[in-house]
């Protein structure tokens, strides 16, 4: 099937009145990623754009994003590629140097490839700056962790400046399975602590008789590990069940003093969402949402406290009423945890029993969230891609959750040939602006995906004088 090519032409003009003068707003630039002049966070009346980077067959599946803020807060975006059955990295250049995307503004490149092996599956992108005011001694590096399917075995890829290895890209194995039992490093969540030291939290499954675990690997400076290549990795359990339902999709983040937090589903028993703390000798679980009847707490997405002034929050699933639900937390007194220490909210529908979605939670400079997340709420449309977030002025009440105050809005709707958003990571610049990366899915043929990315579009403001 040939995919149809939609343009999407916005004109806008908006006057500020001053004294005697005016700013007349030009038309979006959509070739500028970095400029935010006139936005200061995601709001609906903000113009969002969308366009391809990879197509063609199976490009663009198990995507995350992350800002490079040492190069113009520039996007990377891991992602599998199915047509070559690997590993793949794509990042904004600009108009010089790309080879993909539109006008050729990106740079993509294939990282993990063996033939007739299959890698790059549950992929994490993160990004460490540069700290250190030695330009030969720069720690910025790109980091990306996934899963390898045919040898069942947990994967980094690091990209460092300066360039330590001919291939650019270093790849290693940070997590096997003992034996043919065993399958280790599915849906992993990567970030770097405030040292450039890597955390992946990710799940290890061996049956016969089943055992699921949740398991947290760091990088050890000089090795003296338990994993990794060269033992020089620790990987250690934060959570286990011996049962044939078990623990998924757990999402992990970093606060400002370094403690680790991992958000996660267990389907035993209940079916609650959980999540994991580092005490500093051991972890600690605890249950955030558990409803009785109910099976909530799937493709969770948590952002750990930035500042004194912040909290965890965890946007997640309930697929028994089909909800995108968002808890904060802890707190004096609240509805959900435990004594109700939490505050577990329904915010919109995103249609029952969905067996697979994208949930992606990020805060904007004002500290309010917003959730990038898979929407199929209605049985005969096409999967689309929707947003979330608190609403600073009109309209209100778009969100068919229980608050007034939320506005949710599609940004890509898909159609009679494609489904939008299976796979969504988002992102948002420092300076306001937001970015989601994504899959559209052929309807058609449901195993071939490209990617995508959306985007709002830039205000450019020229001066005219009032006559």
């Amino acid at each position: 099937m040939k995919k149809q090519i939609r343009i999407l032409v916005v004109f806008a003009l908006v006057i500020l009145v001053a004294n005697s003068s005016t700013a007349q707003a030009s038309q979006p630039n959509q070739a500028d990623l970095t400029s935010a002049s006139g936005i200061s966070s995601v709001f609906p009346l903000n113009r969002w754009s969308t366009d391809y980077i990879q197509t063609s067959g199976d490009t663009g599946s198990n995507v995350s994003i992350a800002f490079d803020d040492d190069h113009n807060q520039n996007p990377w975006i891991s992602y599998f590629n199915g047509t070559y059955g690997s590993l793949w990295v794509a990042h904004y250049v600009g108009l010089f140097g790309g080879n993909c995307g539109p006008s050729n503004t990106w740079f993509c490149e294939e990282v993990d490839w063996v033939g007739g092996q299959t890698k790059g599956w549950f992929t994490s992108i993160d990004i460490f700056p540069d700290i250190n005011p030695d330009p030969a001694h720069s720690t910025w590096q790109v980091g990306v962790s996934y899963y390898d399917y045919s040898n069942r075995s947990l994967k980094y890829a690091v990209y460092k400046c300066p360039l330590e290895d001919y291939r650019y890209w270093t790849v290693s194995t940070v997590d096997s399975p003992l034996d043919e039992y065993g399958n280790n490093g599915k849906y992993t969540s990567l970030k770097y602590d405030s040292t450039g030291t890597p955390h992946i939290a990710h799940v290890n499954y061996k049956w016969d008789p089943d055992w699921y675990y949740i398991m947290h690997a760091s990088l050890l400076v000089g090795g003296h590990g338990n994993c990794g290549d060269s033992t020089d990795w620790q990987c250690e359990i934060v959570d286990w069940t011996m049962s044939i339902f078990g623990l998924y999709y757990p999402s992990l983040d970093i606060d400002w003093n370094d403690n680790i937090y991992i958000a996660y589903y267990d389907q035993g028993g209940p079916n609650y969402l959980m999540y994991a703390y580092y005490s500093g000798a051991s972890w600690t679980g605890i249950v955030v949402d558990e409803q009785v009847g109910s099976n909530v707490g799937l493709f969770p997405s948590i952002h750990a406290p930035i500042d004194n002034n912040d909290y965890l929050r965890i946007a997640y699933y309930d697929t028994t009423n089909g909800r995108l639900k968002y808890a904060t937390g802890p707190w004096a007194s609240g509805n959900c945890g435990p004594s109700s220490t939490w505050l577990c909210s329904y915010i919109d529908d995103m249609g029952v029993g969905l067996n697979w979605a994208s949930i992606s939670l990020a805060l904007d400079g004002n500290h309010n969230p917003v959730i990038a997340y898979t929407d199929a709420s209605v049985d005969v449309a096409p999967l689309g891609l929707k947003l979330a977030t608190p609403a600073s002025g009109p309209p209100y009440g778009t969100c068919d959750g229980e608050f007034p105050d939320w506005w949710c809005g599609t940004v890509d709707y898909g159609n009679q040939y494609v489904n939008d958003g299976k796979y969504a990571s988002l992102g948002i610049k420092a300076n306001g602006l937001a970015m989601i990366a994504y899959s559209e899915q052929e309807r058609e043929y449901p195993g071939e995906y490209d990617l995508k990315f959306a985007y709002q579009m830039s205000w450019i403001f020229l001066p005219v004088t009032m006559k």
